[in-house]
């Protein structure tokens, strides 16, 4: 699990109220009660990112024909805001022609 930018740049704030401290020890306290509260935010941002970012999902029949072209879906679910580049690539058993693959997907952007 990585976290994210911003709880790193947030992360930040203790170090230099941690330097403060050296000037003045009566802060001690105060920094205490700061760290506590950005354990606190890396603990909930650590929860919010548990979950995987991107998902997949493949539909095909219960039975393929081995004699006839089969449609098989591929759904690829993303949460993050940036654009990913994917490569769809599809193995079969030997001696079998995957007509399609590697394929550029067609994406349908939808808002959550």
């Amino acid at each position: 699990m990585v976290p994210s930018a911003r709880l790193v740049w947030v992360l930040a704030l203790p170090t230099l109220a941690a330097l403060a401290l050296l000037a003045a020890p009566r802060l001690l306290l105060p920094l205490l009660c700061f760290d506590a509260l950005f354990v606190a935010v890396a603990v909930i941002d650590a929860l919010l990112s548990w979950r995987g970012l991107v998902t997949v999902a493949r539909e095909c029949p219960t039975v393929l024909a081995v004699d006839r072209p089969t449609r098989v879906r591929v759904e690829l679910r993303s949460r993050t805001r940036r654009e990913l580049t994917v490569d769809l690539y599809d193995d079969g058993f030997e001696g079998a022609s995957i007509e399609g693959c590697p394929r550029a997907p067609r994406w349908v952007r939808t808002e959550l």
